[in-house]
C-alpha cells in the first residue's frame, strides 16, 4: 500500500474511532444531540476519505507531512491537535462541519507544525555551526 493509501486508512481509522467514542457518549447523554450529531458527521467523514483518490491534493499533503516527520515535540503537537481537530468534528459550532472543513483544517495545522519544526531544526543548526 502506497503512503498516501496508509494515510487515508490511518485518518478513516481515527474518524471511525472518534465516531465509535461520541455515539457511546451520545447513549450516556441522549437529552445532548451534539454528540449523536458527531458521531454521525465522524462516521461520513470516514466514508469520504476512504473514497479519495490517491491524487487527492488534501491527501497526498497530509500523506507527506506524516513521512517527513519533523522533531518529535512538532510530531507530538501535531497528532494533538489533530485528535482535537477529529474528535470535535461535527459537535458544536465552532467546529468543523464537513469533510472538506475537517480536511482543510488538518492541512492547516499540519502545514504548520511542520514549518514551525523546520524553523526549530534551521535554529539548532544554526547553533551549531
Amino acid at each position: 500500500m502506497s503512503h498516501v493509501g496508509e494515510a487515508r486508512e490511518r485518518l478513516a481509522l481515527d474518524c471511525n474511532s472518534s465516531a465509535e467514542w461520541r455515539a457511546r457518549k451520545a447513549d450516556e447523554y441522549p437529552d445532548d444531540l451534539r454528540n449523536r450529531t458527531s458521531a454521525v458527521a465522524l462516521e461520513t467523514a470516514a466514508r469520504d476519505i476512504l473514497a479519495l483518490p490517491d491524487d487527492d491534493p488534501r491527501l497526498r499533503h497530509l500523506a507527506d507531512v506524516a513521512m517527513a516527520g519533523g522533531n518529535d515535540a512538532a510530531a507530538a503537537d501535531y497528532i494533538e491537535e489533530a485528535s482535537r481537530l477529529i474528535g470535535r468534528h461535527g459537535f458544536s459550532r465552532g467546529d468543523t462541519q464537513t469533510t472538506d472543513d475537517l480536511l482543510a483544517e488538518l492541512v492547516r495545522v499540519s502545514s504548520e507544525t511542520l514549518r514551525r519544526s523546520f524553523e526549530h531544526e534551521a535554529a539548532l543548526d544554526e547553533r551549531v555551526d
